[in-house]
This record gives C-alpha cells, structure tokens and sequence, in this order.
C-alpha cells in the first residue's frame, strides 16, 4: 500500500473530498465550498427532513479543485435540510439549519 492509498483500493474514486457550507445557519442564500480530487460533473440537491428535495441545482462540469457555489434558499422556510453534493462516483451529504 502506498501513502495515496489510504482506502486499500487504487480504483476507489473519490471526486468530493470536502464540502463546507457558510453561513450556517443561514437565511437567504450560502454558499458551497467543495473541494474535487478530480474533475466532476457536480449536482447539488436540498432536501427538507421527510426526504423531500426542495432545491436542484443542475449538473455542472467542474475542474478538480476548491470551488465556491453561491445557492439562494430564501424561498424555504426556517428548519433543518440536508444538502447532497453528487458526483456521480460518490456524494456527501451536510446539514444546513435555515433561520429566518
């Protein structure tokens, strides 16, 4: 095994390595810092706490690398919501708290 090799697993892909969202809690927008290992088509989901998703934002082409991704939510109301960040190969989810 190799340092790069931390899963035990070369084939293992990982686009999402970190994701952080700020402000948070928030009340009219925030904003995704995402942090790719490799370029990845990038779609980002909001979903409240029945499971229901709220907000998509499209499929976008990003090069590997940390991106910033500014995503208005002032159309919810306040509460908890899950944001999922997909790659395709593997997604991470954070928790968002809205506050009015």
């Amino acid at each position: 095994m190799t340092p790069d090799d931390i899963s035990g697993t070369k084939d293992e892909k990982v686009a999402v390595s970190a994701a952080t969202i700020f402000p948070n809690p928030a009340s009219s927008a925030i904003t995704l810092a995402i942090d790719l290992n490799q370029s990845a088509n990038v779609t980002i989901s909001i979903y409240d706490l029945t499971g229901k998703e709220v907000v998509f934002v499209p499929k976008q082409w990003l090069q590997a690398g940390t991106h910033n991704l500014e995503v208005s939510v002032d159309e919810l109301t306040q509460g908890f919501y899950l944001v999922k960040i997909n790659t395709g190969d593997n997604s991470i989810t954070r928790k968002l708290f809205l506050v009015e």
